[in-house]
């Protein structure tokens, strides 16, 4: 179970920041109740939405782990890639493989020989965390914390502050001053553990067809079917 929460995070993670970043966005921070949001911080997540918005389809190479705050203890760890293009997207992370063609989603675990079919959900805000980032204006206060050199280039790091109630007390955002991307993702909870994305590689406007973003049952004539809309 917490297996596949952790790939089902993964998954709603890239392709709710994809998605929501081609969205009309605020050229301005809004008032909140905890007062207005950083202006810096504010311009540099614009900016890294704008990249997000000239990209046609987007596959991403990735690394996560998960750590106990103190980092005392490693719970997991691994790496991944994405192919996303709009709603669509194509995970594949440890031993299973999940398909979204913006409608469906297929999680297939090959050793198994079984796929599990839920309805897509864009807007559930609990498996689509990473949205926050570009929805941050109205769920979170974005506040600067510094620029630090890390893996050899000056990276921009941000604090988002929820506003109401949340899974997560803190999310820290790492994006590279050069070219706006994002580069690491820090994910606070409140049971006391760090869930770290580090985005290696980004291949922008790869090849794709809908083929690629949906499960071919009849390639695997003996899967086992759990149909969970």
């Amino acid at each position: 179970m917490k297996q596949l929460w952790l790939i089902l995070l993964s998954c709603f993670l890239w392709t709710a920041f994809y998605t929501q970043a081609v969205a009309q966005t605020s050229n301005n921070p809004i008032k909140s109740q905890a007062g207005i949001n950083d202006p810096k911080a504010h311009e540099y997540l614009k900016q890294t939405r704008s990249w997000f918005q000239s990209c046609k389809s987007l596959k991403i190479q990735f690394t996560y782990r998960i750590n106990s705050i103190d980092k005392k203890s490693n719970f997991s760890n691994g790496n991944g890639n994405i192919l996303i293009a709009g709603k669509m997207y194509r995970l594949q992370i440890k031993d299973q493989i999940i398909y979204c063609n913006g409608i469906n989603l297929w999680i297939y675990n090959p050793t198994d020989e079984e796929v599990s079919i839920n309805n897509y959900n864009p807007s559930d805000e609990s498996l689509n965390p990473l949205s926050v980032i570009t929805r941050y204006e109205k769920f979170y206060r974005a506040k600067y914390i510094r620029q630090e050199t890390i893996a050899g280039k000056p990276r921009i790091i941000i604090d988002l502050l929820p506003l109401k109630a949340s899974n997560f007390h803190k999310i820290r955002v790492y994006l590279t001053l050069a070219d706006h991307r994002l580069y690491q993702m820090d994910m606070y909870t409140k049971n006391e553990q760090i869930y770290v994305y580090t985005l290696l590689n980004y291949q922008t406007n790869p090849p794709f067809s809908s083929a690629d973003f949906l499960f071919n049952t009849a390639k695997h004539p003996q899967v086992m079917i759990n149909d969970m809309r």
